[in-house]
């Protein structure tokens, strides 16, 4: 049963943090990974963890790197890995949660080149996986890479993409991803599907030229990947998001029942979604970041039946980033709004919390900005 809103939420945000990554561990206990700002909003002061306790979201008072902690796999309440890079990606870190702290462990491979890690995923205490990232450049050839986690030893693994957008372990020697095939351009229109299994690739085009940015596995055969039609042009809103089924046999598109204009969809499992559709605010000038999410819509039981809308507050959200369900009907999502003027591209990260059926933002911006009069 989830927890009521009557209870008072504390949330320790720093200023000017970026929010990478959240999970839940149980109703009442999660953590976030991240990196803060200095004062000029270039220059990183340093990493962010904060743990979520007794109603309250607070920084951890372990030291951290001055990094970006970007991803973050907590096993049990015991045990957790967290991976980042340095800002200029000359370093990546690995920590690991031991005895009630974090703290940096050795790295099993050292980026180089302007590689760096960019996530992990644990399947136990004893597999796992961490992306290396290569170099944000459209030039040349680049590569991603996979650690694999296997008795105590992490092993390096080629992988058919050369980009990797999200990877998700089903089982042992077993694991699914999705990337794009080429190093064409940003507006890439050949999203590639890849299945890992004892040490073989399998690799499917993404039906319809879907631009595929997530996966949400069921089990080693079914589950979903989420992502967006391939039109896009200067000036326009978001091309509409894109679902896509493996039923067993073959990944293809789906109609959820949600609003067609939705750009964004999550699916937190194949009976519990949420979907999110943006809109040029009349006052604005159309370029990003001006295009803020207008609604939401909530799917439970079952996505194409059940999607109800639920009133949403703010004015002034560009983007959802992490989302994850506390309990049934209760969840936390990290949220990126622009800050005038737009020109400038000045952006914070706040959190949201969905709870007893409506959203509440954390911390409460002062005088009630952001939010609807």
């Amino acid at each position: 049963m989830h927890q009521s809103i009557s209870k008072p939420i504390t949330v320790d945000l720093p200023e000017r943090a970026t929010i990478f990554e959240l999970t839940m561990t149980s109703p009442s206990e999660g953590w976030l990974v991240g990196g803060v700002f200095a004062p000029d909003f270039h220059t990183l002061q340093s990493g962010l963890i904060m743990r979520y306790h007794d109603h309250a979201w607070r920084p951890v008072d372990d030291p951290l790197s001055i990094a970006f902690l970007d991803g973050i796999a907590v096993i049990s309440p015991d045990d957790g890995w967290v991976t980042g890079f340095s800002q200029d990606k000359s370093r990546s870190y690995l920590l690991r949660y031991v005895d009630g702290h974090w703290r940096q462990v050795a790295v099993p491979f050292q980026p180089t080149g302007g590689s760096y890690f960019g996530g992990i995923r644990m399947l136990s205490a004893d597999e796992g996986w961490i992306v290396v990232n290569p170099e944000r450049s459209w030039r040349g050839q680049i590569r991603s890479l996979l650690l694999h986690y296997q008795n105590d030893t992490w092993t390096p693994v080629t992988v058919p993409t050369p980009l990797i957008w999200d990877f998700v372990p089903v089982g042992p020697d077993d694991l699914w991803l999705v990337g794009n095939a080429s190093t064409k351009g940003p507006h890439r229109n050949d999203s590639t599907i890849g299945h890992y299994q004892q040490g073989q690739w399998t690799a499917t085009p993404a039906p319809g030229r879907a631009l595929l940015g997530a996966l949400c596995m069921q089990s080693a055969t079914t589950g979903y990947a989420t992502g967006w039609q391939p039109s896009f042009s200067r000036g326009a809103l978001p091309p509409p998001a894109v679902v896509l089924q493996d039923d067993g046999t073959g990944w293809h598109s789906i109609q959820t029942g949600a609003d067609p204009a939705a750009q964004e969809i999550v699916l937190l499992d194949r009976m519990d979604a949420w979907a999110f559709v943006k809109v040029h605010p009349k006052e604005s000038d159309p370029r990003w970041p001006n295009d803020v999410i207008a609604t939401s819509q909530h799917a439970s039981g079952t996505l194409d039946l059940s999607w109800q809308n639920v009133d949403w507050p703010f004015t002034d959200i560009t983007h959802i980033g992490s989302m994850v369900r506390a309990a049934p009907g209760e969840y936390w999502a990290a949220a990126h709004y622009a800050v005038p003027p737009y020109a400038d591209g000045d952006f914070r990260w706040e959190l949201l919390h969905f709870v007893d059926g409506a959203w509440h933002e954390y911390p409460p911006r002062a005088g009630g900005a952001g939010l609807r009069p």
